[in-house]
C-alpha cells in the first residue's frame, strides 16, 4: 500500500542562516498549542474496478514543546479514531546553509493505516540521526528555472540512523543558491549507494489558496523508485506556513493498482496571534 511505502522522503524550505539548533527546527516559528489542519483525498483504481475507490480524511497536528533537538506533535484523526503523540528529532539536514527541513504529512509521520497493524512506530518512520557530517563540494552547477539561470553550490550531508531493518547510512546531495529559499535540486541515497529519490525545484512562485488566503509558493517535484512501482510527488512550500507543505499531489503506479493522493492545508493557527 501507498502508506507503507512512504517512509523517509523529506522536503526542504527556508534559509537556515543561524547556528542555533532550535532556530533551525522547521517548527520553531510555531508556539506551543499552534495547530494545522490537513485534508486528504484518495483515489485508488485496481483491476476489475470500473470506478476508482475514493475516500477522504481530515487530520489535525498540534505543536507541543519545541526543544533544541526535537519537537512534540499531537495527531488527531476523528474519522480513524486516532489520537497520538510523538517526539520527533529535528531532521539532520537543517544546518546546511540555504536549506531547511519541512515537516511531513500525518501519514508520513504517524503510523496510521496499514503500518499500524504491522507495529511500525513513529520513531521507526522518523529515525533519530547520528554520526552527522557535512561538506561542501567544489565547483558549481548551472540550473535553469523558468527564465532564470542559477549557478548552485553542492552540499553533501551524511548520517546514520537505526531503522526497523537495521542501521542505515543516508546521503543527501543538495545544490543551493543564496537567493532561493530551497535547493534547486537534491538527491537521497542510502547504505548501498542506490538513489532513493531525487527532487527538482520546478517553479519559483505559484499562488495556492491556503485557508482562504492566496499564498505564493515554491513548487518541487520528487520521484522515488520502489520495487513495486514509482512514486511521484508535487509539493507547494511557503515560509508563511513554516514546518509544513501546504499542498501535495502524489501518485503511485504499480502492476497491480494506481493510487492518487491529494492533500492540502485547510486551516492553521499560530498560538498567540489573532
Amino acid at each position: 500500500m501507498f502508506l507503507k511505502t512512504v517512509v523517509f522522503v523529506i522536503s526542504l524550505v527556508l534559509p537556515s542562516l543561524t547556528s542555533s539548533p532550535r532556530a533551525l527546527s522547521p517548527w520553531a516559528a510555531f508556539n506551543e498549542k499552534s495547530w494545522i489542519d490537513i485534508h486528504t483525498h484518495h483515489e485508488m483504481l485496481a483491476p476489475g474496478l470500473e470506478e476508482p475507490s475514493i475516500w477522504d480524511s481530515d487530520s489535525r497536528l498540534t505543536i507541543g514543546k519545541t526543544r533544541d533537538n526535537a519537537v512534540t506533535l499531537i495527531h488527531n484523526n476523528p474519522k480513524l479514531k486516532v489520537v497520538e503523540k510523538a517526539t520527533l528529532p529535528v531532521p539532520p539536514i537543517d544546518s546546511i546553509a540555504g536549506t531547511r527541513a519541512l515537516g511531513q504529512w500525518p501519514h508520513d509521520i504517524f503510523p496510521f493505516g496499514p503500518e499500524r497493524k504491522e507495529g511500525l512506530t513513529v520513531e521507526q518512520k522518523n529515525p533519530r540521526p547520528f554520526n552527522i557530517h557535512t561538506r561542501q563540494a567544489g565547483g558549481t552547477r548551472e540550473f535553469k528555472i523558468g527564465d532564470r539561470t542559477f549557478n548552485a553550490v553542492l552540499h553533501i550531508r551524511e548520517w546514520d540512523a537505526n531503522t526497523k531493518t537495521g542501521k542505515v547510512h543516508f546521503v543527501l546531495k543538495a545544490w543551493t543558491v543564496a537567493e532561493v529559499e530551497l535547493p534547486l535540486h537534491w538527491e537521497y541515497s542510502s547504505s548501498d549507494g542506490s538513489l532513493e529519490s531525487q527532487t527538482d525545484l520546478v517553479s519559483l512562485g505559484e499562488d495556492v489558496n491556503v485557508a482562504g488566503k492566496k499564498i505564493r509558493c515554491l513548487v518541487t517535484v520528487t520521484k522515488k523508485k520502489l520495487d513495486e512501482g514509482i512514486i511521484t510527488k508535487k509539493r507547494w512550500s511557503t515560509s508563511e506556513v513554516p514546518g509544513f507543505v501546504v499542498k501535495m499531489e502524489s501518485s503511485l503506479k504499480t502492476r497491480e493498482f494506481s493510487l492518487k493522493v491529494n492533500e492540502w492545508v485547510s486551516a492553521f493557527h499560530i498560538a498567540g496571534t489573532p
